[in-house]
């Protein structure tokens, strides 16, 4: 099975990592040995600082840290579509919450020269470009149109992951993006506020998208989740969308919550769960092909 992850993070500013309540939590999801045991395909690598005054200082500091581990391990940072052809583990720099760089788009262009290439506007509260997650009414605002419009002129491409409800039906019907999202669940499978709708699949479908599973357990199920409730999101989501436009988007690092029993680190993922998969693209040959076309 190929191996591709639309969401992983394993560098938090020092400020950030003290406020969880196991810090010790992300690194046992993922880390770089982890990741050159496992020789991912490609890993969207998320940079995600707490919003507040210090906030754009904490990304740089996040982002320089990603670079030089990168450079470290001899992995290859994808800038284009020639970089996904090369061999090895490939990353592809991610901005979660562009809360960070107050209204300065200029700031944008800073994040592209840096190698970022997929940013998402928000995260789980209302920003000034849009509403998050839990911000259930909340649109696009006039700044997040514009930011898409430069994120468009420089290549980039936007995650609806943490988008409202009406922010991802404002940025759909405005401008017809390949929905793409990178972690989520499915509402289908577990009735929970940052769980994606039938109606947002539907859009990812008509849109030619991408849809990424997460396994935080408090997306899979209220308590006790394992693998077969991963499994189950997986499968709701194929049924709305399509075997073409499900992957991986595990959210490993990331996850605070809890983890489900058998999916516990990147390590899971093949040895675990690609047996038990509905088809094999889901692993990331899904997510490979959505890349490519993107740059085409």
């Amino acid at each position: 099975m190929i191996y591709a992850d639309s969401h992983v993070e394993f560098i938090h500013h020092p400020d950030d990592l003290a406020e969880l309540p196991d810090p010790g939590m992300s690194l046992r999801q993922i880390n770089p040995d982890l990741i050159d045991a496992v020789q991912p395909e490609l890993l969207f690598l998320a940079c995600w600082v707490e919003a507040g005054d210090s906030a754009w200082d904490k990304l740089q500091w996040v982002l320089a840290e990603y670079q030089r581990v990168i450079a470290e391990r001899g992995w290859r940072l994808v800038k284009s579509r020639a970089d996904l052809d090369q061999p090895g583990v490939k990353i592809l720099l991610h901005v979660e919450d562009l809360a960070a760089i107050g209204d300065d788009l200029g700031r944008i262009d800073w994040l592209h020269e840096q190698g970022i290439r997929s940013i998402g506007l928000t995260h789980n509260h209302r920003n000034q470009f849009a509403g998050g997650s839990l911000a259930l009414q909340d649109g696009l605002s006039d700044l997040g149109r514009q930011a898409i419009a430069l994120m468009q002129e420089r290549g980039i491409l936007l995650d609806y992951a943490h988008l409202s409800p009406q922010a991802f039906r404002d940025v759909w019907a405005r401008f017809k993006l390949r929905p793409f999202v990178s972690h989520t669940g499915i509402k289908a499978a577990y009735d929970q506020p940052r769980n994606l709708s039938a109606e947002l699949l539907e859009i990812v479908r008509d849109g030619d998208g991408y849809v990424g599973v997460g396994f935080a357990g408090s997306f899979l199920a209220k308590a006790g989740a394992t693998i077969d409730q991963a499994l189950e999101h997986l499968t709701a989501a194929l049924a709305i969308v399509g075997p073409d436009h499900v992957g991986i988007g595990s959210d490993f690092g990331g996850i605070i919550s809890y983890l489900p029993t058998g999916l516990e680190s990147i390590a899971d993922i093949p040895q675990n769960l690609a047996p038990r998969l509905p088809d094999p693209a889901m692993g990331g040959a899904n997510l490979l092909r959505l890349v490519h076309q993107l740059w085409s």
